[in-house]
C-alpha cells in the first residue's frame, strides 16, 4: 500500500518551504479506512458505525529511497455487523475529524464481516514522498 499526499498536506508543505507560513507536524495519526476513493482532500467515504474507529499508527525510520512503513501491527475494533468492502486508506491528526495528511487505494477490495477482527500487519502500509 503506497500513498500520495492529500491536498492538506502538499498546501502544508509548500506554505511552509514557499511561503514562510509555520509548519507544525502532526503530534500523532490516526489510520481511516474508507468504502470507496477519499479524494485528495482525503475526506469522503470513511466507514463508519458497526464498531468501526480510527486506529493509531507509528511510522519507523525513513529508507534511503524515503519511504516509511508501518512500524507495529494495527488492530481495528471486532466488526459487530458486516463494514462495507475497505477500498482505500487514509492517514489523519485525529481520532475523529481533523486534517487529512496522505490516502491510498489498497491493493484490492477487502471484506470485513461480522465478528471479524481487522488488523494491518506491520510494514504493510507504504508511505513514498513524492
Amino acid at each position: 500500500m503506497a500513498a500520495g499526499k492529500t491536498t492538506h498536506a502538499r498546501n502544508a508543505v509548500v506554505n511552509a518551504t514557499l511561503r514562510g507560513i509555520p509548519f507544525t507536524p502532526p503530534a500523532a495519526l490516526w489510520l481511516a479506512l474508507h468504502y470507496a476513493d477519499p479524494t485528495e482532500a482525503g475526506s469522503q467515504n470513511e466507514l463508519s458505525g458497526a464498531g468501526y474507529a480510527r486506529q493509531p499508527i507509528a511510522f519507523g525510520a525513513p529508507s534511503p529511497a524515503g519511504t516509511v512503513a508501518n512500524s507495529a501491527e494495527i488492530l481495528f475494533p471486532t466488526a459487530t455487523t458486516d463494514w462495507l468492502v475497505v477500498t482505500h486508506w487514509s492517514l489523519w491528526d485525529a481520532v475523529s475529524g481533523g486534517n487529512a495528511w496522505y490516502q491510498a487505494p489498497l491493493a484490492g477490495p477487502v471484506q470485513i464481516e461480522q465478528g471479524d477482527d481487522p488488523k494491518v500487519l506491520a510494514g504493510a502500509l507504504v508511505v513514498a514522498e513524492q
